[in-house]
């Protein structure tokens, strides 16, 4: 029999469309199946590979954040006065920087 793994058990549900047919794949009993789920091992490998993911998708939204903004910048001179009010809308959703209570703060030079 072969070691269960978090790597298997994960290409194994990919694969499956159910814990029944995961189960099968890797050829354990399905309560086996449903354990292992709540394991510390899978639960740890699990918050690994989600944490990766948001680190990995924080990285790419940074790369296009330049880009955005300056979209945004030509999209406030645009001639259509509907455009230029969605856009700062926008742009005032966007969060402001940690420490700054408000826009005026961001203004400020020290």
């Amino acid at each position: 029999m072969r070691v269960l793994t978090p790597e298997r058990v994960d290409d194994a549900l990919v694969r499956s469309g159910s814990l029944s047919e995961a189960s099968r794949r890797l050829g354990i009993d399905r309560k086996t199946l449903y354990r292992y789920l709540r394991s510390r091992k899978y639960m740890q490998y699990k918050s690994e590979r989600e944490d990766a993911m948001r680190r990995i998708m924080h990285e790419r939204v940074c790369a296009m954040l330049s880009k955005v903004l300056d979209t945004l910048a030509e999209l406030l001179i645009c001639d259509d006065p509907r455009i230029r009010l969605r856009a700062c809308e926008i742009i005032l959703r966007i969060p402001l920087p940690s420490g700054a209570n408000s826009a005026d703060e961001m203004l400020i030079v020290e």
